[in-house]
């Protein structure tokens, strides 16, 4: 490298005495645009969150279950049918449980009718004891007198107990009788409402498991919103619950999931949904139309509000810029309530006509 260096200096040299025969004007320097930066008035107004969840609009449905497991007896629905609420759908073979209840039933009919006579008999002997007393002159009359006076006594008293056995018998026939009603009663699959059957997922012989739906029926005249599901706590904090059904807002109310049925779909990993009911009659409202649930939260009224672009910082320490009519800027730290995507609460550390700065 060393041996190219006179050479390379000998160019340079040349080079530079060629530009210096050559005048040219100077560049003349063009003032920088003096560009207001983007700001906002901060100003009082009403903020919240709000979220849309996509739905559909589909006929309200009543899912039935056994409130027992068993075997099947009989099904009196096939998908299609029309019911009316009172028409029982289908009922397990409790037929043990049928002839205990009638046994018990028999039982204590026979009970009953034989502690009639059994206390007529004696409240027939107490009677007479109590005229006998009464004609030898009372008690203390004479020894014969107080003698009759115990056994008075003793018969009352062996009454009262016998009362009392006879009802701690038939309560526990009772007891026993409604164990098996019961057994009996939840054997039955009743419709509570008129409606269509959609499907039937039982049939005679089969085996009905406790608590698992089988027998699912579309009310009619009657329409709901299904969409993904939405936590409980969203929707019990939430100000306002509403939906828009192609241009008509409807009123809705949310229903729940039983502890039982929730449960059970946890366990078998289900998708969770949640289903609305609409609030009223609407005569644009159709099944199978597309519905969007609104969750209004964290509403705040007559609140300092800036635009969300004004807000920096983060791990709950924020700040603004606040721009003086001079234009200097200042870095105010603020608190903040309901923060959306376009804007922000400010709670502490700006007042209403204060001008921000806005990033872009």
């Amino acid at each position: 490298m060393k041996r190219f260096a006179p050479a390379l200096l000998a160019a340079a040299l040349i080079l530079m005495t060629g530009c210096a025969g050559t005048e040219e004007p100077a560049p003349q320097l063009i003032e920088p645009a003096v560009v207001d930066p983007d700001t906002a008035v901060v100003y009082r107004g009403e903020i919240y969150k709000i979220n849309c969840i996509e739905g559909e609009v589909v006929p309200q449905v009543d899912a039935y279950a056994f409130s027992s497991g068993g075997p099947v007896a009989e099904v009196f629905s096939y998908t299609g049918l029309a019911v009316k609420a009172g028409d029982v759908l289908a009922r397990l073979d409790v037929s043990y449980a049928e002839k205990m209840v009638g046994s018990y039933e028999s039982s204590i009919e026979r009970t009953q009718l034989s502690n009639y006579y059994t206390n007529v008999q004696s409240l027939c002997d107490i009677g007479i004891a109590e005229l006998t007393l009464k004609a030898m002159g009372g008690k203390g009359a004479s020894r014969d007198a107080d003698l009759q006076a115990l056994q008075l006594r003793n018969l009352q008293s062996a009454y009262r107990a016998q009362l009392a056995e006879q009802d701690l018998a038939l309560a526990s026939t009772r007891a026993a009788l409604e164990e098996y009603q019961d057994i009996v009663d939840a054997s039955v699959i009743i419709a509570e409402r008129d409606g269509t059957v959609v499907y039937c997922s039982v049939m005679a012989g089969g085996y009905a498991p406790y608590g698992t739906d089988v027998i699912w029926v579309a009310v009619d005249g009657s329409s709901s919103i299904r969409c993904q599901y939405i936590n409980s706590e969203d929707l019990r904090d939430a100000d306002e619950i509403y939906a828009t059904i192609g241009t008509e807002r409807v009123e809705i109310t949310n229903i729940p999931y039983d502890r039982t049925t929730y449960l059970s779909l946890l366990a078998r990993n289900a998708t969770l949904e949640s289903t609305f009911v609409l609030n009223g009659t609407y005569s644009g409202v159709e099944n199978g139309m597309i519905a969007c649930v609104y969750i209004i939260s964290d509403r705040a009224r007559d609140a300092l509000i800036i635009p969300s672009g004004a807000l920096m910082g983060f791990k709950g320490e924020y700040f603004v810029y606040r721009v003086s009519d001079s234009g200097a800027q200042e870095k105010v730290p603020v608190e903040i309530g309901t923060l959306t995507d376009s804007l922000v609460q400010i709670t502490a550390g700006l007042e209403e006509g204060d001008v921000v700065y806005v990033g872009t």
